[in-house]
């Protein structure tokens, strides 16, 4: 499974490529900081392969989730065989500009 994770402002935005993984085969859990995800592939060949490049089987990945992440609002999809997880930034993480006063 390649995973990218990138810092956005407002979100995390966590990129991960499963592909032959279909919606009921994803599982992502957030326990004690650590954000899991599995995806469990199909294989629904039949007959006996002549040749295989890679077998399927499943991906599992954990990542630290860092302070700060709102775990009730994480919003994950899976398109294409590609799962997106944003974890929102709670209000305090996120960059604002602080305004100086001439004095």
């Amino acid at each position: 499974m390649l995973t990218i994770t990138l810092a956005k402002a407002a979100e995390l935005l966590l990129v991960a490529d499963v592909p032959g993984a279909s919606h009921d085969g994803i599982d992502v859990q957030l326990e004690k900081g650590q954000l899991t995800i599995l995806a469990k592939r199909s294989d629904e060949t039949t007959g006996a392969p002549i040749a295989a490049e890679q077998r399927s089987r499943d991906c599992f990945r954990v990542f630290s989730v860092p302070q700060g992440i709102d775990a009730s609002k994480i919003d994950a999809q899976l398109s294409a065989g590609v799962l997106y997880l944003r974890p929102p930034k709670q209000e305090f993480l996120k960059p604002r500009r602080i305004d100086v006063k001439q004095g």
